[in-house]
C-alpha cells in the first residue's frame, strides 16, 4: 500500500506549526511560518487534483470571505 501524499503533507504541516509556536527567534519563525504555508497550498493543489478537495466560501456580516477547505480522506486505501 502506497502512503498517501496528503496524510505526509499534513503530518509536516503540523510539525512547521509545532517547530514555529516553540521557536524564540523571529527570523526563523517567520521561515517556519512560510513553509507551513508552501505547504498547505501544496496540499490543496493536490487534493483538488485527486478530486478530494471541497470548499465552503461564505461571506459575514462584515464582509469578510470566510473560506472553509476540506479533504476527504481516502477510502478504500
Amino acid at each position: 500500500m502506497r502512503p498517501d501524499p496528503i496524510s505526509a503533507l499534513a503530518t509536516a504541516i503540523a510539525a512547521d506549526v509545532e517547530a514555529a509556536r516553540t521557536e524564540p527567534r523571529l527570523r526563523v519563525r517567520l521561515a517556519l511560518e512560510e513553509h507551513t504555508a508552501a505547504h498547505a497550498v501544496a496540499l490543496l493543489e493536490l487534493a483538488a487534483a485527486e478530486g478530494r478537495l471541497r470548499v465552503d466560501l461564505r461571506v459575514d456580516r462584515w464582509g469578510a470571505v470566510i473560506v472553509r477547505a476540506v479533504v476527504d480522506p481516502v477510502v478504500g486505501g
